[in-house]
């Protein structure tokens, strides 16, 4: 069923994963949200983004956020702290400019504090650490076969496993879509040629408005191959009746990515990493990764110390 109302843990995954390319800003109002109502969770998301997810500014804005909400639990603040300390400096100092908009309650001395230990760590570990840029593919990210199948009210498809996304331009630049919307039409093509998926993703409006339907196709292939397989619906515009499109969601589980206005292709990646061949397997991978202690970072780090400098020394060794 689409959830675009009430909070639940697949809402905040979905709109945390699409906040749009270099605005931190736009991580506040669904993580603050997921602080006061979800904090345990948002714990274990921060620290499964930390080695997980696939853009860089969540993991500079979640800990920071979490942060910035007055009832996030102290033990669950050590968490963020520690994800925080985990940062390279480019992206350390990125957060602590963040962190002085977000104007912290409480919070900011320890977060001055914080920088101070870290850039005492690294001086005392001889070396400087460099930041690696690097670019990923969406395709990279999936693992298995991996089919395209285009549909209008007729499927066209192409195993496109293991090519890179210039290859996959070059043989896709000559399909067009005409007439009818039938998303069914590629699953049955899928079950009439045996071919066993563990998951699909669906680029389209949702507006299906030809036989045969999808979910009535989906039903068959779940007895043929007894499993429901999660379905993810990444919603574009379209110029057909939206009520074709509320047909299609409705009565209907399935993880929907809003990719209409606004919508920052940057954040691609973290969409894809979130998509799992288990309805229920991201939560519960999220939910069972290890929350961090600043202690488990910083070393000789130990209980009050983050309170023990003057804000007058700590102004001057951060700015160093």
């Amino acid at each position: 069923m689409s959830e675009l109302h009430s909070l639940t843990k697949n809402r905040i995954i979905s709109e945390l994963s699409k906040s749009p390319h270099g605005s931190l800003k736009e991580y506040i109002p669904i993580c603050r949200e997921a602080a006061t109502q979800e904090p345990e969770f948002l714990a274990h998301l921060i620290a499964w983004n930390a080695s997980k997810g696939q853009v860089r500014d969540a993991k500079v804005a979640l800990p920071l956020v979490s942060l910035s909400v007055p009832s996030f639990p102290d033990e669950l603040a050590d968490n963020s702290f520690a994800h925080l300390a985990k940062l390279n400096p480019r992206e350390l100092l990125k957060a602590y400019r963040f962190a002085l908009e977000l104007k912290l309650p409480t919070k900011m001395r320890r977060v001055r504090n914080l920088v101070t230990l870290y850039l005492q760590q690294l001086e005392a570990d001889g070396h400087w650490q460099h930041v690696a840029l690097q670019h990923r593919r969406v395709l990279k990210l999936v693992k298995g076969q991996v089919w395209l199948v285009f549909f209008d009210t007729t499927p066209q498809s192409i195993d496109v496993t293991g090519l890179t996304l210039d290859q996959i331009r070059g043989v896709t630049q000559y399909i067009w879509a005409a007439g009818g919307t039938s998303i069914g039409c590629g699953l049955r093509w899928m079950l009439e040629m045996k071919k066993e998926i563990d998951g699909i993703a669906i680029v389209s409006d949702g507006c299906e408005n030809s036989a045969p339907e999808f979910w009535s196709v989906y039903k068959q292939y779940s007895d043929t191959f007894g499993k429901e397989v999660p379905v993810y619906l990444y919603r574009f515009n379209g110029a057909d009746d939206r009520s074709f499109y509320h047909r299609f969601v409705t009565g209907h589980e399935l993880q929907e990515f809003d990719c209409r206005v606004g919508f920052d292709y940057y954040s691609l990646p973290n969409l894809v990493a979130t998509m799992r061949t288990n309805r229920y397997s991201l939560v519960d991978e999220i939910m069972s990764t290890k929350l961090l202690k600043l202690s488990d970072v910083i070393k000789n780090y130990h209980v009050g110390t983050m309170d023990k400098f003057t804000r007058k020394g700590v102004t001057r060794n951060a700015s160093a």
